[in-house]
């Protein structure tokens, strides 16, 4: 048999239509199996963890089925209390799955200390940069 009768006959169109069959069934299995094992659907709202202790951040992640993982500490800012949730990744609002990681970054206990560098003798043209790249900055 050619070919081309092959294509044209009634066995290879049974053939084919139960390859389909057997494609429809498994994709629709895949997609089943995908929305169970993902938990589509199931979705919390990162809650707003900002200016709170590293304590009550466990406590209310506990209460979400969500788990935090502490980054670093940043910079003294005086706007957040001490040792207090300052950054997170997911942001606030955002929908997450159960047992997802929240990341924080706390602030940090007071300013960091300032070695300031000797300017005697230096023209205040050189010291401004010096003292810019220590992170301090000039009053006007």
């Amino acid at each position: 048999m050619s070919l081309g009768k092959y294509l044209t006959s009634r066995a290879f169109f049974i053939q084919f239509g139960i390859a389909l069959a057997i494609i429809a069934v498994l994709a629709y299995l895949f997609m089943h199996w995908l929305t169970f094992t993902t938990d589509h659907g199931n979705e919390i709202t990162v809650p707003n963890l900002s200016k709170l202790s590293e304590e009550q951040v466990e406590e209310k992640l506990d209460e979400l089925d969500l788990d935090y993982v502490l980054l670093d500490s940043v910079d003294y800012n005086s706007d957040y209390p001490k040792f207090s949730v300052v950054e997170q990744d997911p942001l606030p609002g955002a929908k997450v799955k159960v047992g997802r990681k929240v990341y924080i970054k706390i602030n940090a206990s007071g300013f960091s200390s300032v070695r300031i560098p000797d300017l005697i003798e230096k023209t205040y043209r050189e010291a401004v940069p010096t003292l810019k790249a220590l992170g301090l900055k000039k009053e006007p």
